[in-house]
């Protein structure tokens, strides 16, 4: 059985692995074959540091001359930072991608995810991990 409580998310720069059951969240780098645990008020910690830092720079943006403000708020947009709200993620479609099979103890369906005009990877069900 699959639990709603676990999830996958695949970048090209780092995978985050989320195990609600274990209060955990796991970073990890393929580059440099590397990781970092996040455990129960780590994540509220590290986005209560990047809150503060983002009222920081907006504080010292405030204080540039208007020329200065915008590029460097250009500089910031083109990086996906500065703004009040981020753009919603586009929701990840889903199709099977052949047929069911064991693996172990677990009963798996192989889906295609398919987002953000990314090219599909594959799941043995959606929201767990993938793999190219």
């Amino acid at each position: 059985m699959l639990d709603a409580d676990r999830m996958h998310i695949a970048s090209p720069q780092f995978d985050v692995i989320i195990r609600g059951d274990q209060n955990k969240v796991w970073i990890l780098r393929a580059k440099d074959r590397s990781y970092m645990e996040l455990k129960p008020g780590g994540v509220a910690h590290v986005g209560a540091q990047m809150d503060e830092a983002m009222a920081q720079m907006k504080q010292k943006l405030a204080s540039l001359p208007d020329a200065q403000r915008k590029q460097v708020e250009a500089i910031l947009a083109s990086h996906g930072m500065g703004q009040d709200k981020p753009a919603a993620a586009p929701a990840p479609a889903y199709e099977k991608a052949g047929d069911a099979s064991k693996v172990g103890d677990w009963d798996c369906q192989p889906y295609r995810i398919l987002a953000g005009g990314s090219r599909p990877r594959r799941s043995a069900s959606p929201g767990l991990p993938t793999s190219a």
